[in-house]
C-alpha cells in the first residue's frame, strides 16, 4: 500500500504547476489566518467562516462556470448539463402547466 501512494505521490508531484503551488500557499496563510481569527476571537465564528469562504473562493476558486448554463429566452429556457441522467435540452414553461 505504501508504495502505491508514494508511486501517487510522486506522480502528482511531476504535475504540479507554478499555478497549483501558489494554491497551495493561498491555502497555508488562510488557514493561518483562520486559526488567528479564531484564537484571538476577532469576529463572531460565522463572520470568521465567510470570510475563510470568500477568500478561499476568491484566491482558488473556479473562474470559468460554463457546466450549466441557463439562458432565458422570451418564456423559454435552455438548460445544458453534462450529467446525462438529468439531460433536459428545450423545456417551455407552457409545458410544464
Amino acid at each position: 500500500m505504501q508504495e502505491v501512494l508514494i508511486a501517487y505521490d510522486n506522480y502528482q508531484t511531476e504535475r504540479m504547476t507554478a499555478s497549483d503551488i501558489s494554491k497551495l500557499w493561498v491555502q497555508g496563510l488562510i488557514a493561518v489566518l483562520l486559526i488567528l481569527c479564531l484564537s484571538l476571537h476577532l469576529a463572531s465564528v460565522g463572520l470568521i467562516g465567510l470570510m475563510v469562504i470568500i477568500l478561499a473562493t476568491t484566491f482558488c476558486g473556479i473562474v470559468r462556470a460554463t457546466a450549466n448554463k441557463v439562458a432565458a429566452h422570451a418564456g423559454q429556457y435552455e438548460r445544458h448539463d453534462n450529467d446525462t441522467e438529468n439531460n433536459l435540452e428545450h423545456e417551455t414553461v407552457s409545458s410544464r402547466a
